[in-house]
């Protein structure tokens, strides 16, 4: 219930009043109080509880009572976790043991160290009122504790009394139960305490563990994670949002109860979400009476952002070494939960969207898999799912969260779903754990995700084998497209597959279905991106800790080759690059199909802690760590054919594919390096997170890899992996070379549109993206064939026949796309070119900025400047953009005819027409933006006109106006 933290989960059950210990095959169950800690502030207190047998028989080893002090020097969210193995800063016991004696423990130095005990009773009584009284000594900075115990009938049994340092019992309190020799387990009721020494913590209630959400077209979809509770009266959680300081409903969810096998979330979905402001929320569930909150932000959608941020994450392991040996180290050392540096860090980068990507939980952290029983297994995943939630909840709640399940989170080592089928043999393919566990499993991870399958005709989309839901779709935010793919669930399994290729899976039909229409919809896009379990490459060569050499892992997306070719075919027609994990390994890779980099880019984040190391280190090809750095970069395609690209002998893979290596984030283990930084099975290890950029007027994206210990505020700190950062454009994730190009494309709408081109021979697409400003020039890449040219304003250009540009360099056209400026203000240079030398302004390199001949570059001068665009050192030309001290009039007399509206204003509208717009009041006072898509813009070359084709005529009246966003209006 609220307030409380069992150790674990399933070993403890609230019944008849009293919580109990439930299973007794564990040592030392705790049950934490979460909502209270001991600060001391040299202040007295008090706790009691009542105790006694719930089940088993009491041997003197058994123990029940209090511990304090427990995990001073962790987290609150780590402390929640010390039980079983005794060690450092396991707390402070005090209790009964099973000869029914009070006593007092030292259990922080890998055993029970005796402080203090009682008289012994002849039995065990079997309700015992245990009382602590703590007094603070100013004089010695101690506490004087004195445990009293008394029976049922409140008659005194025992006493024991210690003086303890109060550093060594302040931090988390909770309960214990210990079975001792004969399993015993105790129940407890009527705990509670005094004292100023006793600090509430009322945001540690744990009702509501935390919230993710997607906001994508208009629609809100947010996931509230609950513990287990009593779903008999069919509780329902709220959502609010506050509107000028009040709290208003806006929707109600009920808790799972799918299947029976709750994934105690509530899910909402609302549609029609007003996605131009921030807006505070709390979700607010009622146990018992009390309404308990947990409070967030659903940000606005950032399309204004030039640039939006991507945080990722994945592979988070919590410990290094058993819990329930003897000896564990309750501190950071051995205990990363919550991972506090790693998510106190992404939190400085403020990115817009959240990634997870996979292994958020492994089934032997922090304690074995339990997966004996229905009931054990749903609450083992439950515990160890929680965890991530507390870890991720600061940062999950205030933005979009895509987060999506691996294999060891659902149990497995390796999974090749099959398409959802049940196996008993992982290898072979499928799910080896109950289909309704599996989709609870999916239901805690990604019910917050856009509607599955969003372009099937069939809605809700139909599941997979054994009833298995799918969740590969696609969010659109902030201007960039995130496709999200489920790269395990219909991939074959590695172990005798089908000897048919054409039977040999990865992503499946469906998945493939969806890429071929997502990559035709460019609706409030501008840049796209894949986002999946893991790369579509095998980029490893060395794993785990011998760091064995293997070239053939099927586990890796490299396998099934053709299938994994296909993908990135699929990819390329939109221009989209890949975010993944899975790994342990951060790479980042330009990938071939046919042959050295000719289609996209991978990112793979590097594990948020990593306990199975992994290398990309070819000439090493051997078991084992390196003794010195060797050439690891380059293209490679391991077909046992010709050189490495250091000019050692190539390798042979039994699925060779190309692979353009241009970071690989190898750990300082690998190399016997150190960085010196403890611990160091932590941070030797290449752990850490990454950061994308992606900025929309460039169309570049720059992908950055961060170490945990680097804070990004502080760069004495540290910091980035030394490969990073690295930046491409959009077009990059294209790589292969044309063999011509279709005519120029001009358009003067804004935003600008989407351009398609297709075969005519077949009617398949080649590509489609949304075209950068106002210019472009479609490449090409099979001249025997005639194309069609599809735009989104509606324009259709068909018998298209590619040309080959000039070998001779010229300039065809240099522009100030908006020539006049006030300060501050930005122009657009554009320029159009046949070269394939060097090309700079005013001597800067502007190669980068160059596509298919065309480049635009974002300039913003303090006086008027002169650019001089050079190709090849020979051939220049000159513009001019002039900084105006008053900015450009609009024409104060609007054109109105048959309810449409036009407004001019003498100005170049060129790419950065938005910043000619339109509002609207009905009061003169406040205004608010049309969105773009109400009105068009055109320019003749001198002059912008906006026209609004239809307007409000209702009372009350509508009032409109045109706007520079450089000030002056009309």
């Amino acid at each position: 219930g609220p307030g409380f933290w069992g150790n674990r989960l399933h070993d403890w059950q609230v019944r008849d009043g009293r919580i109990n210990c439930i299973l007794g095959n564990r040592d030392r169950r705790t049950l934490h109080k979460t909502n209270t800690t001991l600060r001391g502030n040299g202040q007295d207190f008090t706790l009691s509880v009542r105790t006694g047998i719930h089940a088993g028989q009491s041997s003197k080893g058994a123990r029940s009572g209090f511990i304090l002090g427990a995990g001073p020097s962790l987290d609150w969210r780590g402390s929640l976790l010390v039980h079983d193995g005794l060690g450092r800063d396991f707390g402070v016991f005090l209790g009964i043991q099973g000869d029914g004696s009070a006593v007092i423990e030292d259990m922080t130095s890998g055993g029970a160290n005796l402080l203090a005990a009682g008289e012994p009773q002849a039995t065990l009584s079997n309700n015992t009122r245990l009382d602590l009284t703590a007094i603070y000594l100013s004089e010695t900075g101690t506490y004087q504790l004195t445990l009293d115990a008394f029976d049922l009938n409140n008659t005194f049994r025992s006493r024991a009394t210690a003086e303890i340092p109060s550093d060594q019992i302040l931090g988390s309190l909770a309960l214990l139960s210990h079975k001792g020799a004969n399993d015993a387990r105790f129940w407890f009721d009527d705990f509670s305490g005094s004292g100023n020494a006793l600090n509430p913590e009322p945001n540690r209630h744990l009702a509501i563990l935390g919230t993710m959400y997607t906001l994508n077209r208009g629609t809100l979809k947010l996931t509230a994670q609950l513990p287990p509770l009593d779903l008999t009266d069919s509780p329902k959680l709220i959502l609010e949002i506050r509107k000028e300081g009040i709290w208003e409903t806006i929707a109600s969810a009920p808790v799972d109860t799918t299947d029976n096998l709750s994934s105690y979330n509530a899910s909402f979905r609302v549609l029609d979400w007003d996605d131009t402001r921030d807006s505070e929320f709390r979700t607010t569930v009622t146990i018992d009476g009390s309404p308990y909150h947990w409070n967030g932000t659903i940000r606005k959608n950032p399309v204004d952002k030039q640039s939006i941020s991507v945080a990722a994450t994945a592979c988070q392991r919590i410990t290094d070494g058993k819990i329930q040996n003897n000896g564990f180290d309750w501190s950071p050392v051995l205990l990363w939960q919550p991972h506090t540096l790693a998510f106190n860090h992404i939190a400085k980068h403020d990115p817009d969207v959240f990634l997870a990507l996979g292994d958020q939980i492994y089934e032997g952290q922090p304690t074995p898999e339990d997966s004996g029983t229905n009931f054990n297994r749903h609450h083992d995943y439950l515990y160890k799912w929680y965890l991530w939630v507390l870890q991720a909840r600061e940062i999950t709640k205030d933005r979009p969260t895509i987060c999506i399940p691996d294999d060891h989170d659902v149990y497995q080592g390796n999974l090749w779903g099959e398409g959802g089928i049940f196996t008993n043999n992982q290898n072979t393919g499928g799910y080896d754990e109950p289909a309704s566990w599996v989709k609870m499993v999916e239901r805690t991870q990604a019910l917050h995700l856009p509607d599955s399958d969003p372009y099937n005709p069939t809605q809700p989309a139909p599941p997979v084998a054994q009833g298995i839901p799918t969740y590969f779709t696609g969010m659109i935010y902030g201007g960039v497209g995130f496709a999200i793919l489920e790269d395990r669930k219909f991939k074959t399994g590695s172990s005798n597959p089908p000897s048919d290729p054409n039977q040999q899976f990865l992503l499946g039909t469906r998945q493939k279905n969806f890429l071929r229409t997502w990559a035709e919809d460019w609706d409030d896009q501008e840049l796209k991106c894949v986002v999946s379990q893991s790369p579509f490459g095998n980029i490893r060569t060395h794993a785990g800790s011998g760091y064995g050499f293997n070239l053939n892992d099927r586990d890796t997306n490299g396998w099934p080759t053709h299938r994994r070719n296909e993908a990135w075919e699929l990819l390329r027609l939109s221009r989209m690059f890949q975010i993944a994990g899975d790994q342990h390994l951060s790479t980042f890779v330009q990938h071939g199909i046919n042959r050295a980099a000719d289609a996209g880019f991978s990112y793979t984040t590097p594990a948020l802690a990593n306990f199975f190391p992994r290398a990309w280190d070819p000439i090493n090809n051997s078991a084992g760590r390196a003794t010195s750095v060797s050439p690891y970069k380059g293209d490679f395609f391991f077909n046992g054919e010709g050189t490495l690209p250091s000019g050692e002998p190539n390798l042979r893979s039994q699925f060779p594919h190309h692979l353009r290596v241009l970071a690989a984030g190898n750990t300082h283990q690998y190399y016997n390096e150190t960085r010196n930084i403890s611990p160091a099975n932590l941070h030797d290890r290449g752990a850490g997170y990454g950061i994308i950029q992606m900025n929309k007027a460039n169309r570049q994206i720059t992908f950055e890899t961060w170490p945990l210990h680097a804070d990004p505020d502080y760069p004495s700190t540290g910091s980035q992996f030394k490969d990073w950062p690295l930046t491409i454009s959009q077009t990059d994730n294209d790589g292969r070379i044309p063999t011509g190009y279709l005519p120029v494309i001009s358009t003067d709408y804004n935003p600008p549109p989407v351009l398609k081109v297709y075969d005519e021979t077949n009617d398949e697409l080649i590509y489609a993206i949304r075209t950068r400003d106002n210019l472009a020039r479609p490449p090409i890449y099979d001249n025997a064939k005639t194309y069609r040219i599809e735009l989104s304003d509606g324009r259709i250009f068909t018998n298209q026949i590619p040309v080959t540009l000039p070998d001779d360099a010229s300039i065809n056209s240099f522009d100030a796309l908006i020539p006049r400026i006030t300060p501050g203000q930005s122009s657009l240079l554009r320029w159009d070119i046949n070269s394939g030398g060097t090309i700079t302004l005013n001597e800067d390199n502007v190669r980068s900025f160059t596509i298919d001949g065309i480049g635009f570059m974002e300039v913003s001068p303090l006086e008027t400047t002169t650019y001089t665009l050079t190709i090849n050192g020979t051939i220049s030309q000159a513009i001019e953009v002039q900084v105006l001290q008053l900015p450009p009039v609009i024409d104060p007399t609007a054109a109105t005819n048959n309810s449409q509206t036009t407004f001019s204003s003498p100005y170049q509208a060129g790419a950065r027409a938005e910043q000619f717009m339109i509002v609207k009041s009905t009061d003169l006072i406040n205004w608010s933006p049309l969105p773009a898509a109400s009105f068009s813009r055109q320019t003749n070359g001198t002059t912008i006109t906006a026209k609004l084709s239809s307007f409000l005529t209702s009372y009350p009246s509508v009032f409109y106006r045109a706007e520079w966003k450089m000030g002056t209006s009309r």
